[in-house]
């Protein structure tokens, strides 16, 4: 018979709406959560069954290799805008459940509040494979529109980064590579340089082989090949960084055609003799670390949910049956149930995902990831309580409070954590001046210069403020290939810039003398409304504002009637009296000029 706890237990989880969800999944077994433990260093979050020194030693080397990439692709790109959370599995049957599939042995993801690595550590290539995923958060982070020629050849290339008898060692050549080298043509160098996430060239497998290995051989012919060519590749990553085209880019880094640079690697490659670089007096071990501290196994239970939700083969079913566990061992555990909100926002229940998160902040109040979940789960509660053009209602505006007061808190704890900055930004949409969330918003984008959700909200918002100017660099930013914006995004990108001039034209026109203008501008755009809806809004305020342009034309005819006659001019008050007694289709306008009409008929008399 289940207790009283019990039956409070799954009345919460019922009342989130996840309970079959927890329900249909296998639990998680109790050997799976023992032996966890956390480490923080300078950099990192490690979070670990493999053992004290095998955490320790991953530890050590991420830190190091972040160093050592710090130092050959400046410390601008090792900065990250959200904590790396790193997650070792001590053997291949733990990791099963959290891999991507058979023969995955580590993954990388980014979430809105973090960086997680998930590596099998008992795995040969573990390392290399952590290497190689934290290389791909670096390079794109620092250089939004990197080629994927060469973001996957720096990623397999720092991947071999090991310790040697003198020193640190790069370059060593991966066999892989080297084989499927020597059983196939390179890629015309035009056609790599053209490659992307769509190409066949990266979509079909045995091409993505020859992709990956030309890739990786024409970055080490870079950086250890006869030609030194560090300088050139820093120069060519800085002019990408400022936008230039990848040609152009390499053009005036390296100063040679594809031509002869393809003949030069094809030598290289058949040349076969790929050297290593060696750094005297560096050690990987020489990264200091804290100590391993033993987590509870609720804690544990916890975060194997958010590993599931990050990626892996769980997905939520699992997730939901790890957060079951973690709140069946401790009630109050505000990891699960900040596990449970996140599953609830996935689902639209924002409402509920609040109630969760607020339940969380009552034993964590300065939980930066909590606090910021807790806006984000209020603020879509009035997002989707609005119509496209509806306004908040009170109760709408007391969440939106609370939301702006959640990212408040949270930014106030971590100036630099993007997702809340560009939060609290969104919360000003609705304000009768938007511009206090700019700045937030703004200072967002610089942090996540390719988050595709925090570029169009920030798009959004300057839209609103009527900074049009602002609303196009974010709309050119958002389509930099980098970011890689769903069509929904781009569809409503493209409706934010149309919104940006409009409320950039009903700013400047806001009194009644200005109606005219607003009038002939309101004329130019409505040809130009991005979609059905909006443009029969448009066709009907365009026809409003005409009555009251009109209405207020010929009131002003009548003042000025008035003042005429006052000033002794009769001929023309009274003949411009007669035209809007004639002309104006305000009848009550019309009637009070016949009325002056008449009675100075009657007083000639």
């Amino acid at each position: 018979m289940p207790t009283a706890t019990d039956r409070s237990f799954h009345r919460r989880l019922a009342r989130a709406g996840v309970l079959a969800l927890a329900l249909a999944a296998p639990g998680v077994a109790a050997g799976e959560l023992a032996g966890w433990s956390r480490l923080d260093t300078p950099s990192f979050t490690f979070y670990s069954n493999a053992g004290d020194e095998t955490t320790l030693r991953y530890a050590r080397q991420l830190e190091t290799f972040r160093s050592f990439v710090a130092r050959t692709l400046g410390d601008g790109a090792v900065a990250s805008p959200l904590p790396t959370q790193v997650y070792l599995f001590g053997s291949s049957d733990g990791f099963a459940d959290f891999s991507l599939g058979e023969r995955n042995v580590g993954w990388f993801a980014t979430t809105r509040q973090a960086n997680v690595i998930a590596v099998d550590a008992s795995s040969p290539g573990g390392t290399e494979v952590a290497y190689h995923e934290y290389v791909h958060f670096v390079v794109e982070n620092s250089t939004p529109a990197v080629p994927l020629w060469l973001n996957e050849g720096l990623a397999e290339f720092y991947s071999t980064l090991r310790r040697g008898p003198e020193g640190l060692e790069i370059g060593h050549p991966l066999a892989r590579h080297v084989d499927f080298l020597g059983r196939n043509r390179l890629i015309a160098l035009g056609d790599l340089f053209a490659t992307n996430r769509d190409s066949r060239d990266y979509t079909e497998e045995r091409r993505r082989g020859v992709f990956y290995a030309q890739s990786w051989a024409f970055v080490h012919y870079l950086l250890v090949g006869q030609h030194d060519l560090h300088v050139e590749v820093a120069a060519f990553l800085g002019r990408l960084r400022d936008g230039e085209s990848a040609d152009e880019a390499y053009r005036a880094a390296f100063g040679t055609t594809t031509v002869g640079l393809k003949r030069d690697l094809e030598h290289y490659v058949d040349r076969g003799a790929f050297a290593i670089l060696v750094l005297p007096g560096e050690d990987l071990a020489a990264a200091p670390t804290g100590v391993p501290v033993p987590l509870a196994e609720a804690e544990a239970a916890a975060r194997l949910g958010l590993v599931h939700l990050a990626g892996g083969v769980g997905g939520e079913a699992a997730a939901a049956a790890s957060f079951a566990a973690a709140l069946a061992l401790e009630p109050d555990n505000a990891t699960a149930l900040r596990g449970f909100a996140e599953l609830d926002l996935r689902r639209g229940d924002f409402l509920q995902a609040a109630a969760w998160l607020a339940e969380a902040l009552v034993s964590r109040p300065d939980d930066v990831l909590q606090l910021d979940l807790h806006g984000l789960a209020l603020l879509q509660a009035v997002q989707a309580g609005l119509t496209r053009t509806g306004a908040p209602d009170e109760a709408q505006r007391a969440l939106l409070a609370a939301a702006r007061a959640s990212f408040a808190r949270a930014t106030a704890l971590a100036p630099d954590f993007a997702p809340a900055l560009s939060g609290f930004g969104a919360t000003h949409f609705w304000d009768e001046d938007p511009s206090p969330g700019v700045a937030a918003s703004a200072r967002a984008v610089r942090l996540q210069p390719r988050n595709a959700v925090i570029l169009s909200t920030h798009l959004a918002l300057v839209a609103q403020a009527g900074l049009v100017a602002e609303a196009r660099q974010a709309y050119d930013w958002l389509l930099r290939p980098a970011v890689r914006p769903t069509a929904e995004t781009l569809a409503d990108a493209e409706n934010a810039l149309f919104n940006a001039e409009l409320q950039h034209l009903r700013r400047a026109h806001r009194t009644p003398e200005s109606y005219p203008q607003l009038l002939a501008g309101l004329e130019e755009l409505v040809a130009r409304a991005p979609d059905p809806t909006l443009y029969a809004e448009l066709v009907e305020q365009t026809e409003r504002l005409r009555e009251v342009v009109e209405r207020n034309r010929w009131a002003d005819a009548f003042n000025r009637a008035v003042d005429l006659l006052g000033a002794g001019e009769r001929g023309a008050g009274l003949a411009l009296l007669e035209r809007v007694a004639a002309e104006s289709d305000d009848a009550q306008l019309a009637r009070r000029a016949g009325d002056l009409l008449a009675a100075a008929a009657a007083g000639s008399r």
